[in-house]
């Protein structure tokens, strides 16, 4: 195994030279750190390269860029070099593909859509429920998320609160995987709950890489961002036969097929995520 060091050029240049002297590949995959790995990948004659494209363009307000120009120039500049050295350019959704597209036009012929997928969920609901350690009369909404503003678990704060004053609904727990309710970055997410009166009805679960084993003992799964190119943990929720609430932005729409396995709400509605999770 080579663990390459992504954010250094130099070593991780001569960790593709290793690879490359070792075993010399013919074809190179980038997901993330796509420029180095495009660029030297050529540099070291490799025959193709694929560019997997996982995320969409936004503002600081978390909107969907449409021109160009909005993107810094050197960004614009690099993505346009990995755009003439790649052979193929994956998406994970229609909605990053259409939006790339209508910045570089020149990717038409080779880009395609090819959705993220995932294993069959064959867990127990019971034994995931007595994992998570659900009250039996209580009805459990996950979500899965990381401390990012971009993944909206603000949002869903306001529409607990909502749920629990303007709806008079108190039977339901939200727990809340990945993140940490001890980690001081995320003190402000623990301050919300205490200000807003709404501590009783999150349960941080913290950091966890048993996600698959606690799906199947929630009854909703909620993705309450601001921008998400497909939403990988929505898959996972889904192959673990859980409805999904989640907001009506970039490749959401695409999987989540309202009224057949969940529905959607606005971008920042809180009052609209808290109507469709007691629906």
């Amino acid at each position: 195994m080579f663990v390459l060091h992504a954010m250094q050029p130099l070593k991780y240049l001569f960790s593709l030279i290793k690879i490359f002297i070792k075993y010399r590949p013919v074809l190179l995959h980038a997901h993330f750190q796509v420029y180095y790995s495009i660029l030297f990948s050529t540099l070291l004659f490799c025959k193709r390269r694929i560019l997997s494209i996982n995320g969409m363009y936004v503002d600081k307000d978390f909107n969907y860029i449409d021109d160009l120009l909005k993107i810094r120039f050197s960004t614009r500049l690099f993505r346009k070099i990995v755009n003439t050295l790649t052979n193929r350019i994956f998406t994970i959704s229609d909605a990053v593909k259409d939006q790339y597209v209508s910045l570089f036009p020149g990717v038409a012929r080779k880009i395609e859509t090819r959705y993220l997928g995932s294993l069959p969920n064959n867990h127990s609901p019971f034994l995931s429920r007595s994992k998570l350690n659900v009250p039996d009369d209580k009805l459990i909404i996950g979500v899965v998320c990381f401390n990012s503003p971009i993944k909206g678990m603000d949002i869903l704060l306001e529409a607990v609160k909502i749920l629990k004053d303007k709806f008079q609904y108190n039977d339901f727990i939200v727990y809340q995987v990945g993140i940490d309710p001890l980690d001081t970055d995320n003190k402000h997410f623990m301050d919300a709950c205490r200000d807003m009166g709404i501590e009783a009805f999150i349960k941080w679960m913290g950091i966890r890489n048993d996600v698959p084993e606690l799906l199947p003992g929630m009854d909703i799964y909620c993705q309450p961002s601001r921008s998400e190119g497909l939403g990988f943990s929505i898959i996972e929720a889904g192959l673990a036969g859980l409805p999904i609430v989640g907001t009506r932005i970039g490749g959401i729409p695409e999987i989540v097929q309202e009224g057949f396995n969940g529905l959607l709400f606005e971008k920042e509605n809180a009052n609209e995520l808290a109507e469709q999770l007691f629906r």
